[in-house]
């Protein structure tokens, strides 16, 4: 059975970081934008500087009343005094006069309100659009909480413009919460001596109704004790006991009771009926007498000596008696009925009978031990009921006899009045750090503002960067460019540090110092030469003749070339190999390899039908030479026919071992259609990450429509977005460098 792995690619951190690289003015750009327009935003000309004074206010605890009164009297505390406060500071009243205390009905602000708000508010005056606004701006300017130092403290701040005019607000809302606050304690002190007097008259008569009530029960209630029973509070416990064990004889009686049942029913059921209904049996009379003893033993147990002539001991003597007459008579009874025709049957029978009535005495005994209790259990809760009703009654008169002389205390030693008038009992505020004038602005916070910015740029870059890349419409990826084009990447160039350099100083040549460079074991001449080494190889067919184009100018066509020979002529030194620029138009292959422009070239072989040794320019490699365009002329695009090419190609192949021939785009000329039809195999050169997908598309449509040797693709410039492909660190050894020993 065939499974198939499904293998999920995904972009590793290297390939995320050349990404921000290579678009890294799309995330730089808004980053700076945001960063300027932070800065711009943050200067006092757009965002005026918001100053704040504060007040630190101490609120001493309440001086307390005695314990007894705490619940009774209304006296506030610390965390009622703050809510007071901030609803104090929210009044109109109070606000109005703090504006009218710092001048604030003066400033200019408050004038141009006043008049551009007169049309929305035509029916109020000048002076009460002031207040209107002067409480609206008062109310988002102060604030109020809890200091860190405790609940007792209360920090007031002011948030203004103008520092100056901050710090006298805050200075004028101290003041008037002090005198706000002593005029509400003085009232709070009259009403609360007041209430105390009222408090006094209700719980003397509360007083006298609760002892009036206990007179009345006491009287009415003997005392409750329980009575001498045989149970009590001394030997209730052990009566408990004796009751547990009761009930387990019974259960080990009555479970020996019904195996001889069982027993003697399997040997014979009219003996085991006649036990059943026992059938006027002489021993019935026995039973009930064993039932009585039982229970007098019971009783014996909870009565210390002897009690009706008999104590427990010689209860239990008697007991034993009878169980002995209850055998005799058993059997002795058997015998003369002839019921039992065995001895054995009649052993079983008589055990069976003794069983019973050993059952029926345990029963009787656990019985007496229940009514007992229940008999204790009802005396005990009915006097329950009766003390409960007593501590209730006292507890009663205690509770008012302890507020009222309270109450008595509290106003006989004037703690109420004298307290409340010294401004304890309800608390009093102390300034304890005064409003100064702030030093520097709270608001806005400049370096704050700039970072945000720079964060909201940022994360606008990167959004646009996820955007450009989702609707990226260029090949970036071998694998994808396979599925999409149907064609294999026999080769993944990347950008050649040689060029990249040399790009940065003007044009560039391949001498021979540089090709050397590039043949030394750099990672375009490895790429290049396993390209090589496949096209000439025979088990796809050997391939003398090569043309290589793209679907666009600029996608390092002639490089390539360039390149490729090179690797091809190192790795054969016996392998002639020749460079053929066929493109007539823009022509650069003899430019990049710096040969003379004025040598005769493939112009001239097609206008003579000839080729002389001269015309092939040499290389620093012996094995690899050119065949350039030459001449100084304007090239004649009528020469490159199919008949021509005909002649030129084939003559060239003969030559030379491996011809590589540069020709200009395929999409926009035909040309390179007309050369594929007379090599052996095509290549075709995209950019990665620059072509446009719709055009390499077009570029592959139309040379497999002309030609069927389209041997596959050659993606140039992958190191722009697979650096580490193709660097040797990344394997674990480096290019460029080898050990000497």
């Amino acid at each position: 059975m065939e499974t198939s792995a499904v293998i999920t690619e995904g972009r590793d951190l290297r390939g995320v970081a050349t990404i921000l690289w290579r678009r890294r003015w799309v995330l730089l750009a808004p980053a700076l934008a945001g960063l300027l327009t932070g800065i711009v935003v943050g200067h006092p000309s757009i965002m005026r500087p918001l100053y704040r004074a504060s007040a630190t206010i101490l609120l001493e605890f309440p001086q307390p009343v005695s314990r007894d009164l705490q619940g009774i009297l209304p006296v506030s505390s610390a965390q009622e005094q703050l809510p007071r406060l901030q609803s104090l500071m929210q009044s109109n009243e109070f606000l109005l006069k703090v504006a009218d205390q710092s001048g604030l009905r003066d400033d200019p602000g408050l004038r141009r309100w006043v008049e551009k708000s007169r049309k929305q508010y035509p029916d109020m005056t000048i002076e009460e659009l002031q207040d209107l606004r002067l409480t609206q701006w008062l109310r988002e300017a102060i604030r109020t909480a809890r200091g860190r130092a405790g609940e007792n403290v209360v920090v007031i701040t002011v948030a203004d413009y103008y520092p100056d005019r901050a710090r006298e607000i805050a200075q004028n809302l101290t003041t008037g919460v002090i005198e706000a606050n002593r005029s509400s304690q003085l009232e709070r002190v009259r009403s609360l001596h007041d209430f105390s007097l009222e408090q006094l008259v209700v719980y003397k008569q509360r007083l006298s109704e609760a002892e009036q009530r206990l007179q009345e029960f006491q009287r009415g209630v003997a005392s409750v004790v329980v009575n001498a029973g045989l149970i009590n509070e001394s030997n209730v416990a052990e009566a408990r006991r004796l009751r547990s064990e009761a009930s387990a004889a019974l259960d080990r009686l009555g479970a020996d009771r019904d195996a001889r049942r069982t027993a003697l029913e399997a040997k014979s059921t009219a003996v085991a009926a006649m036990l059943r209904g026992r059938l006027g049996a002489p021993w019935s009379s026995l039973f009930e007498e064993i039932r009585d003893l039982e229970r007098a033993y019971a009783e014996a147990t909870l009565t210390p000596g002897p009690r009706v002539g008999q104590g427990k001991e010689t209860a239990a003597l008697v007991i034993a008696r009878k169980i002995d007459e209850v055998r005799d008579a058993a059997g002795a009874y058997l015998m003369e009925s002839g019921l039992a025709t065995s001895a054995g049957l009649r052993d079983e029978a008589v055990l069976a009978i003794v069983a019973e009535a050993r059952a029926e005495g345990a029963a009787s005994r656990l019985a007496t031990f229940d009514a007992l209790l229940d008999s204790y259990q009802a005396r005990v809760s009915g006097t329950s009921q009766t003390e409960t009703t007593l501590r209730r009654l006292t507890q009663e008169v205690e509770t008012n006899r302890t507020l009222y002389n309270a109450f008595v205390q509290q106003i006989a030693s004037s703690q109420i009045s004298e307290a409340f008038e010294a401004t304890k009992a309800a608390g009093r505020l102390t300034v304890l750090e005064p409003a100064s004038r702030p030093m520097k602005p709270f608001k806005p916070n400049r370096v704050a503002v700039a970072v945000l910015s720079t964060i909201i740029g940022l994360a606008l870059g990167i959004g646009a960067l996820a955007l450009i890349e989702r609707h990226d419409l260029t090949f970036r990826d071998a694998r994808e460019t396979e599925r999409a084009l149907g064609l294999r990447v026999i080769g993944t160039l990347p950008q050649v540090d040689l060029i990249r350099k040399g790009a940065r100083n003007g044009s560039f040549v391949w001498d021979g110092v540089r090709l050397a460079t590039y043949l030394h074991d750099s990672p375009a001449f490895q790429e290049m030469r396993r390209v090589a080494l496949e096209l000439r190889s025979e088990a796809d067919g050997l391939v003398r003749s090569l043309l290589i184009t793209s679907a666009r100018g600029g996608e390092g066509k002639s490089t390539t070339c360039v390149l490729l020979g090179a690797a091809a002529a190192a790795e054969d030194p016996h392998l002639p190999v020749l460079l053929v620029d066929l493109d007539f138009r823009r022509g650069a292959l003899g430019r990049v390899l710096g040969l003379s422009g004025e040598d005769p070239g493939v112009i001239k072989a097609l206008e003579v039908r000839r080729i002389e040794e001269p015309w092939f320019q040499r290389t620093s490699l012996p094995n690899l030479h050119v065949l350039p365009l030459g001449g100084h002329v304007a090239p004649r695009n009528d020469l490159l026919t199919y008949e021509n090419l005909s002649w030129l190609l084939p003559e060239l192949t003969r030559r030379y071992g491996f011809v590589i021939v540069d020709s200009p785009p395929n999409v926009p000329v035909a040309d390179a259609l007309i050369i594929g039809q007379l090599v052996d195999a095509v290549l075709i050169v995209l950019k990665a990450g620059s072509t446009p997908r719709h055009l390499v598309e077009r570029g592959v449509e139309l040379q497999k429509q002309f030609t069927g040797n389209v041997r596959g693709l050659l993606m140039n410039n992958v190191e722009e977005l697979m650096p580490y492909y193709y660097n040797h660190r990344y394997y674990g050894y480096r290019y460029g460098k080898r050990r000497t020993s």
